[in-house]
């Protein structure tokens, strides 16, 4: 008799805690979670625009601008880490936590220093220019006027 074939993975049954049945447990749990927070209507809204984004429909910062309309901030940490960790796109994932952290950035909305200096370099040179102006007018005329 022939020596019995090694069990192959695809022979092997998928135990419940396998990485793919682990994620799509995971998958149903925070969509049954978002569709308690938002209700059913507004859940439905919010799927659309995350099947926009994913895509490639919706720039992530504008994706990242709903999430945050849709969930506010009290509901952010409840579903943002699991929203992200399970997306399959890591280049979007990279992208949606940079928004995230750009978003809540203590930074937000402060001039960085090259932007400072930049203004600063600006407003000098106005300065001059109104400087050289005014000594323009105030100095007497060799034309005969």
């Amino acid at each position: 008799a022939a020596p019995a074939a090694a069990a192959t993975e695809a022979d092997t049954p998928v135990s419940p805690t396998s990485p793919v049945d682990e994620a799509k447990a995971r998958n149903q749990f925070l969509m049954r979670k978002m569709k308690d927070i938002l209700g059913p209507e507004t859940f439905t809204s919010f799927r659309q625009v995350s099947s926009d984004f994913l895509k490639g429909e919706m720039m992530v910062t504008e994706y990242y601008h709903h999430f945050v309309s849709f969930f506010g901030e009290r509901h952010l940490d409840d579903v943002f880490p699991d929203l992200v960790d399970l997306l399959p796109d890591q280049t979007k994932k990279d992208a949606l936590l940079m928004a995230h952290n750009t978003y809540h950035s203590k930074d937000l909305g402060k001039p960085s220093a090259k932007a400072k200096k930049a203004a600063a370099k600006q407003q000098t040179q106005r300065a001059e220019e109104q400087q050289r102006a005014a000594a323009e007018q105030e100095w007497p005329s060799l034309s005969g006027g």
